[in-house]
């Protein structure tokens, strides 16, 4: 893997974490531009937030976990993985338990979206 690349990875791994991590921090615009149309190989969804406000978070290109907070609700997944993968949204906000997949290039509401009986996606995990 070339620096310039892995330098890229490594920012965005840093940003995602910074802006779920619970710190306050969300989406830039830089970021929010980029979920416009997420990169191949990445994922963004949008969030209405506690206070009322809208943002997108993302993008994420790793197979891994990211958490959104509780009091916050995913509205829309933009899914721009490499054909053949996964990505799956849980419950609950310790990864366990997935309720849903969807496949590669995925734009829609998240799992559960409309009953109002279940809970939104807590966490997404981009794989």
């Amino acid at each position: 893997m070339s620096a310039r690349l892995s330098r890229r990875l490594g920012s965005v791994t840093l940003v995602s974490a910074l802006a779920i991590g619970g710190l306050g921090l969300t989406a830039g615009t830089a970021q929010a531009a980029g979920c416009d149309s997420p990169p191949l190989g990445s994922m963004c969804v949008h969030v209405r937030h506690s206070n009322g406000t809208y943002d997108w978070l993302g993008p994420w290109y790793y197979c891994e976990v990211h958490n959104i907070a509780q009091s916050d609700e995913v509205t829309w997944i933009r899914d721009n993985q490499y054909a053949g993968t996964k990505s799956w949204a849980y419950v609950d906000q310790n990864g366990g338990g997935a309720s849903e997949s969807f496949t590669a290039r995925y734009y829609a509401r998240p799992p559960w979206w409309d009953v109002a009986e279940m809970p939104g996606p807590y966490s997404i995990r981009v794989c």
